[in-house]
């Protein structure tokens, strides 16, 4: 019979990353989720959201000056002349646009709506003007500033892109090498690279959360392709310089992707890829840790041994009912920094770039598996546990007081419409 552990005597010390880039305007919630169960369990956990922490470092007066002097070093014809020519203008208001897409401060959208005031590149000069007074009316005057200063940060954000970090982009980094590659041939052959300056950022900012917190188990959730290559750049870092820290990857892009994962190359920076729902995985990694299980009680978890990609996956599972999860927690997270975008007038697609969400899934997985478009057999879709109405209420309450945002996006593949109406 095996040993039952005493959670009160763990000593591993977890740090939980969403690598760039997600969502900025709210958090990605999976380390919020993760963050929250291994609280529950009296592991001393933090959580860092490097998408948004890295965004906001990149576009600052500094970094954008750093941005312009790289272009001209290195770039023999500069694509987006007119940004560059204006660049002094997009250095000089970087920091108080950005502060304005974090607070929408009613005082500084006047500022921004005054004539002159940002300056106008491709996107901003293409503006029409009869399609934007329409769209807003003479009182959106937050939405206005709002729009504009959005177009100025993309119009930055292009410029980046053509001259200086062709991998770089608002939601994603280097996803076409992580979409495009049949191999690992093509990811490890760019790993070797020299790095960008946001790269260099990047690992900036990594390093000084190792030296914050000096965790034990490095944790990466990599929802989409394009927070592959970011993770594996952190995580090639800590190889490097944090020898002794263990790095795990997991998330949406493990669970489709490397589900038969044969290739040995990618534990050259990482020790362990875990598969679907991440609490029991992560749990047992951290007994494994302090020697208090073997590596064949891992459950869900690729490592490797002797050279060989072995999957270890202890059954039956240690199952953690959705029902009995404790609400996420968005301690640690910068709720400051995020930003709000409004880049196009459609009030539909501003839900997703626009305003401060707090994350919540109402049932795991699908209660319908049906759809002919839809792989029902991956485990986040074919395995359906609800919960009730109070249980949802109750976690409602708490994410509420601990974040002081009353809205909620609930992530769920397809809600029930049962459990919403009673929540309702």
């Amino acid at each position: 019979m095996a040993n039952k552990i005493n959670f009160d005597s763990m000593q591993t010390k977890v740090l939980l990353i969403t690598p760039p880039f997600t969502q900025l305007n709210t958090s990605y919630p999976a380390t919020t989720y993760l963050k929250g169960f291994l609280d529950s369990k009296n592991i001393a956990t933090n959580q860092c959201d490097l998408s948004i922490e890295l965004f906001t470092k990149i576009f600052t007066k500094d970094f954008i000056a750093l941005v312009f002097k790289e272009a001209k070093k290195n770039c023999e014809k500069i694509e987006y002349p007119l940004v560059y020519k204006l660049q002094e203008d997009y250095i000089l208001k970087v920091d108080r646009v950005i502060q304005f897409l974090q607070q929408h401060e009613v005082t500084a959208a006047y500022q921004m709506l005054q004539h002159g005031f940002l300056p106008k590149a491709h996107r901003s000069i293409n503006l029409n003007e009869e399609e934007f007074e329409y769209g807003f009316g003479n009182l959106g005057i937050i939405d206005k500033a709002k729009h504009l200063a959005t177009l100025f940060i993309e119009e930055l954000g292009d410029f980046i892109r053509a001259n200086v970090d062709e991998f770089f982009s608002f939601t994603r980094y280097a996803e076409q090498i992580a979409t495009a590659a049949s191999s690992f041939d093509e990811i490890d052959n760019y790993l070797s690279f020299e790095t960008t300056i946001i790269e260099d950022q990047l690992l900036l900012l990594m390093a000084s959360k190792l030296e914050q917190y000096q965790p034990d188990l490095v944790c990466f959730t990599i929802p989409f392709p394009g927070n592959l290559f970011a993770a594996l750049r952190c995580a090639k870092f800590i190889k490097k310089h944090f020898k002794k820290t263990k790095i795990a990857f997991g998330g949406g892009y493990c669970n489709t992707e490397l589900l038969l994962l044969s290739d040995p190359r990618i534990f050259n920076y990482l020790d362990f890829i875990t598969l679907n729902d991440g609490e029991g995985p992560l749990l047992k990694l951290c007994e494994f840790i302090e020697k208090k299980i073997e590596k064949n009680e891992l459950e869900r978890t690729y490592l490797l041994e002797n050279g060989k990609v072995v999957y270890q996956n202890k059954t039956p599972n240690t199952i953690f009912h959705h029902s009995n999860l404790p609400a996420p927690t968005y301690r640690d997270l910068p709720l400051h920094q995020y930003i709000s975008f409004l880049d196009v007038m459609n009030p539909m697609h501003r839900l997703w770039t626009d305003g401060k969400w707090n994350k919540l899934t109402v049932a795991h997985g699908c209660y319908w598996k049906q759809c002919t478009f839809c792989d029902v057999n991956l485990d986040y879709i074919a395995n359906y546990q609800n919960t009730t109405a109070e249980d949802l209420v109750d976690k409602i309450e708490k994410i509420i007081a601990e974040t002081g945002t009353y809205g909620f996006h609930f992530v769920d593949e397809a809600a029930p419409p049962k459990i919403l109406r009673a929540l309702a």
